[in-house]
């Protein structure tokens, strides 16, 4: 997937801010979904640390 950029964008009628706003978009888009991804790493950690130090006694 190609990003037009500079003088090719203003060719294509895309001005260059609308393209750095929508790159910026991306960015954030991305950024957000690696936290959320992170997020659910260290909770599946967390509680598979939790499930391994649970006595078959403590399950009922």
């Amino acid at each position: 997937m190609g990003v037009i950029r500079g003088a090719a964008a203003v060719l294509y009628g895309e001005p260059t801010r609308f393209l750095s706003a929508v790159q910026r978009l991306k960015q954030q888009l991305r950024k957000r979904e690696k936290l959320m991804r992170l997020a659910r790493q260290r909770v599946r950690t967390f509680l598979r640390k939790i499930r391994a130090n649970e006595t078959p006694a403590s399950s009922w």
